[in-house]
């Protein structure tokens, strides 16, 4: 598994407030992801209710080449009105919206599990990747 130092422990107290640029992404070591030519890559994206550290997911989405899979989570924190502009996400009355239009959704939980099962459905070896 091939993971960034963003996932690291304490990460959030190695920040270093003096930094005035973005640092170039470091090189990985050669041979540092060994990558089958028959893996099949699965790529999640996450949208959430904020870019805040805290914020929670309210759409998971997955694609492995024509295959797709889109679902939507109920947040347990409100949905910021940013978020709300990029992703077209809203919730009223305890349902969601996604660019005005009622959308199924459920909780965190069982989109674990749809996860599982969707990698699982589409190849026995996924390669996961997220962005």
């Amino acid at each position: 598994m091939c993971e960034g130092t963003s996932y690291s422990c304490e990460i959030d107290l190695q920040d270093h407030q003096d930094i005035v640029e973005i640092p170039s992404a470091p090189v990985p070591p050669e041979g540092h992801c060994n990558i089958p030519n028959t893996a099949k890559v699965i790529c999640f994206d996450l949208e959430t209710t904020s870019l805040a550290r805290d914020s929670h997911i309210t759409q998971i989405a997955a694609v492995n080449g024509e295959s797709h899979w889109t679902s939507y989570v109920i947040p347990k924190l409100p949905i910021s009105s940013q978020s709300s502009e990029i992703t077209g996400l809203t919730m009223r009355n305890g349902h969601m919206f996604h660019q005005g239009k009622l959308v199924e959704s459920s909780t965190n939980f069982l989109k674990l599990q749809v996860i599982t099962s969707t990698s699982q459905a589409i190849t026995s070896r996924p390669l996961i990747v997220t962005f």
